[in-house]
């Protein structure tokens, strides 16, 4: 049996080809309404490979820190880094992993940002702490940052 990295792994490894071949579908399509319907697999595709990579990355990222301690950005760097170099050998499947790694990223430190704020004990400490941490923030945190907060 495999053990929970390595059927983590199978799935990043499955999520990535799926990937490839939706986009190669999506090419070669000869009408209107298979791009449409292929662009949907495409989107689903990709969520698909975010997924997968996010449970690669969280178990690594679990397997490299002491129990009862919460993994850091390095530790995921790291974890993400592992990941990457499977790919080294293929740029194209390697920048489609790269996105998906930067999108998890994004929505890593968006969640840093509306837990800090949550601590706040007031509404007034809860809306400046999310204004000061947005303000050295990217534009897609900041943006993920807000969506999160208000749903």
């Amino acid at each position: 049996p495999a053990t929970p990295l390595e059927s983590r792994v199978q799935a990043t490894d499955r999520a990535v080809a799926d990937l490839k071949q939706a986009e190669n579908d999506r090419a070669t399509a000869s009408s209107s309404s298979q791009v449409d319907r292929l662009t949907d697999q495409v989107t689903d595709a990709k969520e698909t490979l975010k997924s997968a990579t996010r449970a690669e990355l969280n178990e690594r990222a679990r397997l490299s820190t002491q129990p009862g301690r919460t993994p850091d950005e390095a530790t995921y760097a790291s974890a993400g880094d592992a990941i990457k170099a499977r790919y080294a050998a293929s740029p194209e499947e390697a920048a489609k992993l790269d996105n998906a790694l930067k999108s998890l990223k994004v929505t890593r430190d968006a969640d840093a940002i509306v837990q800090a704020a949550k601590l706040g004990d007031t509404p007034q400490k809860q809306v400046e702490s999310i204004n000061t941490n947005l303000k050295d923030a990217a534009p897609g945190v900041r943006g993920a940052a807000l969506l999160s907060a208000v749903g």
